[in-house]
């Protein structure tokens, strides 16, 4: 069956078996549920990864198993390859490849899968040729569907032409959705959407559905659907852990004939998510240029190459070019994305993200849609939230810098490799207790952070403040305006101290009253009177920059001072806690 297997690698264009890792778990757990259909009836499943992690190719494998190792379950493979917009167009092509494929399982014939485009008209001929009466009529009903006006009527008898070929032959089947997140793409004003008719076809407890498809996407538009909701289950599809990755980085090398130290690769290995894709894009890279991957920074190196003009830069670059409709959109939607607050973690209203940055509501509205709807961001009920995936993060900060900072690539690779820490230390500088007049004592600790004025500084800063608050019973939308005045602080630091030392000094005090944060700096002097009130201009002109960040930061906190100083500026915050709530009993 060697020639049967090459067929349908060919035909579903799957990686070659050294190309793809260990994904033995994943493809057991489907195919053992898939083989009891005769016995148990089984429900339809939605492979959810990261981005790149491999779905499309495990759902290929269990195809060609379903395919060659048994006789019980008819297997269909479908991929959304396409857009179509007009159901009948899609109707066809569906048809087609259903019963081009029933054709070939039934007379154990893989030829028949290639090639991958047919002709309706090709498929006509092939049911007229074979002595099936059942698929006979099965293709004048659907004639007779494609004849009448009504388009709904014609989905719907589409979608289950994979029930009704399963019953008349071997009584169940599995159908594979490929890409399935497609779909929420093509909506046609002639009919209902597949949206709403797929739910109904994967009813059918003897015909389940395996789909593949971004899993931001597919949760937000199907999976959470009334219709869908705890009928399809999730399986995990996670990055390789660190062992197989390691093993699968050598595999690779070995496979392009890159020279390659296990020790540095260990050493670079968590830049990659445990993503085969991103591995074989700087294997590759180094194949090409002739470099010996045997030291830590020449994969670091070759992986920034990949990131700022190599395949992996070209893949999130066709994303984002999917997204926006000229340039600069494309802007936006890169300064949306590297939003700091975003970065950190943090949600934010759609209202507030678009004043932050100055944007257009409505204009922003569409970005984010368009973002959201290609899984690069998340958007749930007007709150946006980052989707973790820090490669892409690094393609972020590459393109940020390149389209917005327009800073030169050495710079960059500087920069995206300087680091910051991800847990920054607290230093505690005092604790006591102050006695007032008139007033009882008061409980008060104060912790130091000094940070260089680099790239991601504030969200160090930031995640400071998390720690700090963690202390008090904060609210988690006070927690939020904590961190985004910080941020602001921070990055008003950066564009106007032109400080010497390039340092932050930042502190936190804790009494039973309130959080102060100081943010001081040691650069020229700043007199926020000569700061003008922010405003919009009518019209299309576009809103000067100056005042927003001071005036963000005044909505934020309860206080907001400039407090004199012989060398620098320094700015006090004042966060008050809730009623009823003050320092925690283990701040000491």
């Amino acid at each position: 069956m060697a020639d049967g297997e090459l067929c349908i690698q060919n035909a579903l264009r799957m990686a070659p078996k050294d190309l793809f890792f260990d994904r033995e778990p994943e493809i057991r757990t489907i195919l053992d549920m898939c083989l009891q259909l005769a016995a148990l009836p089984a429900q339809s499943c939605a492979l959810m990864g990261p981005r790149r992690a491999g779905t499309s190719e495990i759902a290929k494998r269990i195809y060609k198993e379903l395919f060659i190792n048994q006789e019980s379950i008819l297997p269909f493979w479908y991929g959304f390859d396409r857009v179509f917009q007009d159901p009948v167009h899609f109707a066809r092509d569906y048809f087609s490849q259903l019963v081009r494929q029933y054709l070939a399982f039934q007379g154990k014939d893989p030829t028949l899968l290639l090639p991958r485009v047919i002709r309706f008209e090709a498929i006509e001929r092939m049911v007229t040729d074979c002595s099936d009466a059942r698929l006979h009529g099965l293709r004048d009903d659907f004639n007779a569907a494609l004849g009448d006006a009504d388009r709904t009527a014609l989905l719907a008898f589409t979608l289950q032409v994979p029930e009704v070929l399963a019953q008349g032959s071997t009584g169940a089947a599995c159908v594979i959705l490929d890409h399935f997140h497609r779909v929420f793409r093509m909506n046609w004003s002639d009919g209902a959407s597949l949206t709403e008719l797929f739910p109904q076809a994967m009813g059918s407890p003897a015909v389940p559905h395996i789909l593949t498809g971004q899993a931001e996407v597919l949760q937000r538009h199907y999976l959470s659907m009334e219709t869908t909701a705890g009928r399809i289950r999730r399986i995990s599809v996670a990055g390789l852990d660190s062992k197989r990755a390691l093993e699968a980085f050598l595999a690779f090398c070995k496979r392009y004939d890159v020279a390659v130290e296990q020790e540095a690769a260990a050493h670079e290995l968590h830049r990659f998510q445990g993503i085969p894709f991103y591995m074989l894009s700087v294997i590759r890279r180094a194949r090409q240029e002739g470099i010996a991957l045997n030291r830590w920074d020449a994969i670091r190196d070759t992986y920034f190459a990949e990131v700022e003009k190599g395949e992996i830069a070209f893949y999130y670059d066709s994303l984002l070019n999917r997204c926006c409709p000229g340039p600069f959109a494309k802007r936006d939607a890169i300064r949306i994305l590297s939003h700091p607050l975003l970065h950190a973690g943090s949600r934010l209203a759609l209202e507030e993200l678009a004043k932050r940055l100055l944007l257009d509501l409505d204009a922003a509205r569409v970005l984010v849609d368009a973002l959201a709807s290609s899984g690069l961001l998340a958007e749930n009920y007007g709150m946006v939230a980052p989707v973790e995936n820090p490669v892409f993060d690094d393609f972020l900060r590459v393109a940020h810098r390149y389209w917005i900072g327009r800073v030169g690539s050495d710079e960059i690779r500087k920069d995206l490799f300087r680091g910051t820490q991800d847990v920054p230390v607290l230093t505690e500088l005092k604790k006591d207790e102050v006695s007032e007049p008139g007033r009882k004592e008061k409980h008060r600790v104060s912790f130091g952070l000094v940070l260089p004025m680099v790239s991601e500084t504030e969200l160090v800063a930031a995640r400071a403040a998390e720690q700090v608050a963690e202390r008090v019973d904060f609210p988690e939308e006070d927690i939020g305006r904590i961190r985004m005045a910080l941020i602001e602080a921070c990055i008003n630091c950066f564009e106007h101290s032109g400080s010497e030392d390039g340092k932050i000094y930042i502190t936190f005090t804790l009494d039973t009253e309130k959080l102060s944060i100081v943010v001081e700096d040691k650069g020229v002097s700043f007199d926020p009177k000569k700061v003008p009130v922010p405003h919009r201009p009518e019209g299309t002109g576009a809103p000067s920059r100056r005042g927003w960040g001071l005036e963000l930061i005044r909505n934020l906190m309860d206080q907001v001072v400039f407090e004199d100083v012989p060398v620098g500026t320094r700015l006090r915050m004042v966060k008050y806690y809730p009623k009823d709530t003050g320092l925690k009993a283990q701040a000491g």
